[in-house]
């Protein structure tokens, strides 16, 4: 989970161009602080030891000062895994993107990318989670017969990857898929411009969440 830096990102600002380091916000925290925070919070969680448990303050905080997150997620949309809870954050603490599978699709790379360049962050986790329904679904890409599930298909195709690399491993196949899948797409978001050119040290972890315990097991990626 090594940052990675290169200097010269140039990015669009409203009085016109400012580099990334004019651009970073001094509130994000460097990526270790982060993922202590991260961590932290999810101990918390997984005790039931909570401290956000009135999101009043929170909203009125982001109302009156604007978006301060200080973390990327990219999740699955499983109603099960839903980050500020898992990791005992408020409404203003994580940017949050989701999708079935946490998938780095285009979309997700612009959201990843404004996450960082325009709020600053300096960690983005890919959360994977077990049980995890799109990757199971990814065993069986192909073989579906209606139109209307082509989007599906479409979504769920870049963890054909994954299938293959836990194909080839001991153990249990769907753990074993869900954790290549959070490894590829961690490859895929620290590949990324946004990430290699950003001027500072950006650094894209990888974790699972575990459905019993509440604990998400970080990956030595």
């Amino acid at each position: 989970m090594t940052g990675l830096t290169v200097a010269g990102a140039v990015l669009a600002s409203a009085d016109g161009l400012a580099t990334a380091d004019e651009a970073h916000h001094p509130h994000a925290p460097e990526s270790k602080e982060a993922l202590d925070k991260l961590r932290a919070g999810n101990a918390r969680f997984s005790t039931l030891q909570l401290h956000h448990e009135d999101f009043l303050e929170d909203r009125r905080d982001a109302a009156e000062h604007g978006s301060h997150p200080y973390a990327a997620v990219l999740c699955c949309s499983d109603t099960r895994v839903s980050p500020e809870i898992v990791f005992d954050e408020g409404l203003n603490d994580l940017f949050v993107v989701r999708n079935a599978g946490n998938v780095v699709t285009t979309g997700v790379l612009g959201s990843l990318e404004y996450g960082v360049l325009e709020l600053g962050v300096n960690l983005v986790v890919v959360l994977g989670h077990e049980d995890c329904g799109a990757v199971k679904a990814a065993f069986h890409t192909g073989k579906h017969a209606s139109a209307t599930e082509d989007y599906l298909e479409a979504l769920i195709r870049p963890i054909e990857p994954a299938i293959r690399l836990a194909k080839q491993l001991p153990g249990d196949l769907l753990e074993n898929a869900v954790r290549e899948n959070v490894r590829l797409m961690v490859g895929k978001v620290r590949s990324a411009p946004f990430v290699t050119d950003a001027g500072r040290p950006i650094t894209v972890a990888g974790g699972i969440y575990r459905l019993r315990t509440g604990k998400v097991e970080l990956l030595d990626l």
